[in-house]
């Protein structure tokens, strides 16, 4: 799919405001009041330096009242007015705007949400993606696979994601972006005067619209919730909500001049922007602002910006020190983060910034100067502790060299198809609308398959089905009870069904489109090195670790990351990584020889269970051993092996009992460590990375068999955590000399996937192969098993 140039609108009433409280109170020599002006100028520059937007607005309010005053008289009647310095600084920001030569919108009785909402519908109608450039919530309900929002203050503010899409609206309001004017409608909106209905929040409003869907729908409903509170409210308040809801809509059917060639970028009339600096007393040229940052920066100690640069040791090279790095790596390299060095001097810590602060300085620095120092501090006390903790070398050679390769596959990303995207998204959706029909006949009558609380309602007062667990306001209705019923009814099968198309709909086929960079078409995730306390590395935005791997739905979601045009994809995935790194650490002679000799370790373990030879054991045998062989690893007992595999008690533990005997060795390190473990409270993996363990000597049982599970995971899931690591940097270093035309784009649980030219594909993969079975020396093999095709799901299979 080719990717037409986005559309960048931005929001200039909300830019006004923003720049008028980021920057300090500034004057001309003639007592003009600029401060406005220059903010407005820097985010411009910001926005046209690191954008480069091909075609560009510029909305604003015109002032005065607008339509809505019509519907309600009170709209936005709590605004304080107009800060008098910023009022005369209103022209010239509008002589500013026609001197960068950007097009301006304003129509008198609608707001600026207006037009950029109809400009937006403008812009995708004629092929464009959209950028709407604010900080107003309200502007998220404008957010889809096409729209995005871009929040360059909050990124600076929060150290969070620029850009808004779904989940950053989700984790917002609780709702995807369709949903968000009906929370809006029932809670209100205090800035804007919007009553919505008294005594509801934003937090019961999103579990309402969650509930029932849209705002008539919750009120259609409203008689009938058993909840006396909230129905007494929704229906008192049902007609301010309706009026709520006209109130917060974007009106995006505004009749305006709209010509996609009138918005596309010029150059600046130099000669009257450099009449206005002057008479504002800017200090730079005109023409230099196009070159270099200007002379002013925005007020860091107001918007959070920590960064510092050191020297690096053998070099005279700067290194880039700052608290999480990787966001803000624009260039050169990272030698410092105190977020890392937290997280390996203890993983289950917190290692936000002002708990570090407040933890080794004694206070958060109040300014921005303050904070910066305070980040080099940090860094200086927390690195002195690696030292001392004999943590250094798994710092200074693992992490931050990975972090830095991080940013880089980050920046590198993976294509989406489109196409295939909308199509699957046809199909899932044409799927659950057939479920809802089909799940509405069983049960005779219609019903939010969505909503548990009806869900349960169905299932237990109405159909009678007994309730095998109950939570604290109704019946259960998770996963392992609408298994356990779907065994006897329809109903329930349908209802999983259902539950998990919409999650993959709604997690990832809609959802992804909408975290593509619009101008490329490429999805870049967010990797996470500070958060599993075992050491593996997580994804965000989105997160491609949860995309299941084992169901044909998930696989054919695969299938839409593909390879750039002349390019394939070429995953490598570790073999068993983790069961290999439990043979080398126990030594345990069975799986050593079962490694050593090739077998297939499963059905090995299923002939030592079973009594069989290797060629007698069934499929369903190999399904047990191989539970157990995992389950063992996260300290599984007989009652879960029973539970998880649909055996009685007695078998489970037959079997468990069986798997001790032939592989002894498992279970006398198991003993080993936990009794090493209580000594030292803590334990380690292959490359030093530890991890604290607190409870193994506690009375409480719970909390001591959490331990011991810690205990006994840590070790191996945190050493392959360790190999998987430092084979990405084996082979970006050998792709960098040897083939830097190939690049790493994604890291998924034990693989790799990579970016080839089709031409040297299969011996880039042959030589990397190599490269991650060597990255570490074990007493059992390491083993690779590689793919190449032009989507992610044909290569990894």
């Amino acid at each position: 799919m080719t990717m037409k140039e986005p559309v960048y609108i931005i929001d200039g009433s909300g830019y006004i405001f923003r720049a008028y409280y980021a920057i300090r109170p500034l004057t001309s020599k003639r007592g003009v009041p600029t401060n406005a002006v220059y903010g407005f100028m820097t985010l411009l520059q910001k926005l046209l330096k690191e954008h480069r937007p091909k075609y560009l607005a510029i909305a604003f309010d015109p002032g005065g009242k607008n339509f809505r005053h019509e519907l309600y008289a009170d709209y936005k009647a709590n605004r304080p007015p107009v800060p008098p310095d910023l009022v005369p600084q209103f022209a010239l920001i509008q002589r500013l705007v026609d001197a960068f030569a950007i097009k301006q919108y304003r129509k008198p009785g609608f707001e600026a949400d207006d037009l950029i909402g109809t400009l937006t519908k403008r812009s995708l109608e004629a092929g464009h993606p959209v950028v709407i450039v604010t900080g107003d919530k309200d502007m998220m309900q404008l957010v889809d696979d096409r729209v995005c929002l871009l929040d360059e203050l909050r990124a600076l503010r929060t150290g969070s994601e620029q850009f808004i899409r779904a989940p950053q609206v989700i984790e917002k309001f609780g709702v995807p972006p369709h949903q968000v004017i009906d929370v809006l409608a029932l809670a209100g909106d205090a800035s804007d005067h919007v009553p919505g209905v008294r005594g509801i929040g934003e937090k019961t409003a999103a579990e309402l619209v969650r509930e029932h869907g849209r705002l008539e729908s919750i009120l259609n409903y409203a008689p009938l919730m058993t909840q006396k509170s909230r129905r007494e409210k929704l229906m008192r308040d049902s007609d301010m909500a309706r009026l709520s809801k006209q109130l917060v809509t974007i009106d995006c059917a505004v009749d305006l001049d709209f010509c996609l060639e009138d918005m596309q970028s010029r150059d600046p009339h130099w000669e009257v922007l450099e009449n206005l600096f002057e008479e504002l007393d800017f200090k730079k040229s005109a023409r230099s602002v196009q070159k270099q940052e200007p002379e002013m920066k925005l007020d860091a100690s107001r918007l959070g910006v920590f960064e510092g640069v050191r020297s690096s040791e053998s070099s005279e090279n700067l290194g880039l020190v700052a608290y999480d790095a990787k966001r803000s790596l624009k260039c050169g390299q990272i030698s410092g983060d105190p977020m890392i060095a937290s997280y390996l001097l203890n993983p289950d810590a917190k290692h936000e910034l002002d708990a570090l602060f407040e933890n080794h300085l004694g206070r958060i620095p109040d300014s921005a100067q303050e904070k910066a120092i305070g980040v080099l501090k940090l860094t200086q006390i927390l690195e002195a502790q690696l030292q001392q903790e004999g943590l250094w070398e798994l710092y200074d050679t693992l992490e931050i060299p990975l972090e830095n390769l991080l940013a880089k596959i980050e920046a590198n990303g993976i294509k989406l198809d489109f196409h295939l995207l909308q199509e699957m998204s046809q199909q899932f959706g044409a799927r659950l609308r057939n479920l809802e029909d089909e799940a509405h006949r069983l049960a005779g009558l219609s019903f939010n398959l969505g909503s548990p609380k009806q869900v349960a309602d169905v299932l237990f007062n109405r159909l009678q089905y007994q309730s095998l667990r109950k939570t604290k306001t109704s019946q259960s209705t998770d996963a392992d009870v609408l298994e356990e019923l779907a065994q006897q009814y329809p109903l329930p099968k349908l209802l999983l069904e259902h539950r998990m198309l919409s999650k993959l709909k709604g997690t990832y086929i809609d959802a992804l489109p909408r975290l593509a960079d619009p101008t490329t078409g490429r999805i870049h995730t967010v990797f996470n090195q500070a958060v599993a306390a075992t050491g593996r590395l997580s994804s965000s935005d989105p997160n491609l670790q949860n995309i299941p791997i084992r169901t044909q739905e998930g696989k054919r979601i695969r299938e839409a990351f593909i390879a750039s045009p002349g390019f394939r994809l070429a995953s490598l995935d570790y073999s068993q990584i983790e069961l290999r790194v439990l043979a080398h650490v126990t030594e345990d002679p069975v799986l050593l020889e079962s490694f050593a000799q090739d077998q297939d370790v499963h059905v090995r373990t299923a002939s030592e269970i079973f009594d069989l030879k290797l060629e007698h054991v069934s499929s369903e045998q190999r399904r047990i051993a191989k539970t157990i062989n995992f389950g063992l690893l996260y300290g599984m007992g007989a009652y879960k092996l029973s539970e998880t595999l649909n055996l009685s008690r007695a078998d489970a533990t037959i079997y468990l009992k069986k798997y001790q005997e032939r592989y002894s060795g498992i279970y006398l390190w198991h003993h080993k460590l936990l009794e090493q473990a209580k000594r030292e409270g803590l334990v380690k993996t292959l490359l030093g990375r530890r991890r604290f363990v607190q409870d193994l000597n506690s009375e409480n049982r719970m909390l001591a068999a959490r331990a011991e599970r810690i205990a006994i995971n840590t070790p191996i899931q945190g050493s392959a955590a360790d190999i998987v690591k430092k084979a990405m940097l084996d082979v970006d270093r050998y792709l960098e000399a040897k083939f830097p035309q190939v690049k790493i784009l994604l890291q998924v649980h034990d693989e790799l996937v990579l970016e080839v030219p089709e031409p040297i594909a299969q011996e880039v993969v042959f030589e990397v192969a190599k490269i991650m079975e060597g990255a570490v020396q074990l007493k059992v093999p390491m083993k690779v098993q590689s793919g190449i095709a032009t989507n992610w799901a044909a290569a990894h299979s």
